[in-house]
């Protein structure tokens, strides 16, 4: 696992950004599997990146571009993502554990399987995120937009989810998936159920409370 100075970042940086303009010595950044704890990387552009596997425990993201970039199997844990731009980027099983990212964009990323454990991530965007097998046990999502997001088996046990918005984000009930019609309505063979998060405590896909509206 490569290391790097926070100089050599700066110059792979620059050389990315040049990269996106098209220049012809401009240099995609190759950072996969790189050891990137507690980097600065404050307000970086590394769209299209390749971070998949690094090591971005601790690390300061606050305000960083990272649209279509590969995070794969990505270590972000206790990282700081305020306002951090993960738009379409491949977030599979990517560590968010103890994670600080308020206002955080997600909007059509791939987050299957990732782990949110104890993360606060309140009023941020998963807006059709595909979510599959998402652990956020214990995380703060206050706020955050689930709209016409994919949320099948996903943990939401012992998480905070006030003022959540699941407008048309697709569960499964008995097996079955379906449409959000509100914030917890949800419709199944042409009738109306309401998810119960008793406590927060819930299970989507395995141990789904519902009853008739």
């Amino acid at each position: 696992m490569n290391t790097y100075t926070q100089k050599e970042l700066e110059k792979i940086s620059t050389l990315h950004k040049m990269w996106i303009l098209k220049k012809s010595d401009g240099k995609k950044a190759n950072l996969k599997e790189a050891n990137l704890q507690r980097a600065n990387l404050q307000g970086i552009n590394f769209e299209r990146a390749n971070l998949q596997g690094a090591n971005l425990q601790g690390a300061n993201l606050k305000g960083a571009n990272l649209e279509k970039a590969n995070l794969k199997e990505a270590n972000l844990k206790g990282t700081n993502l305020i306002g951090a731009n993960f738009q379409e980027a491949n977030l599979f099983r990517t560590y968010f554990q103890h994670v600080k990212s308020y206002e955080t964009n997600f909007w059509k990323a791939n987050l299957q399987k990732a782990n949110f454990t104890m993360a606060e991530v309140g009023e941020s965007n998963f807006k059709e995120a595909n979510l599959y097998k998402v652990n956020f046990y214990g995380t703060d999502l206050y706020g955050s937009n689930f709209n016409e997001a994919n949320l099948e088996n996903v943990n939401f046990q012992n998480a905070n989810i006030q003022e959540v918005n699941f407008h048309n984000a697709y569960f499964q009930v008995s097996g079955k998936k379906v449409k959000c019609k509100g914030r917890k309505a949800v419709t199944y063979m042409g009738l109306d159920y309401h998810c119960f998060f008793i406590g927060t405590i819930i299970k989507i896909g395995c141990e789904c409370h519902y009853r008739s509206a």
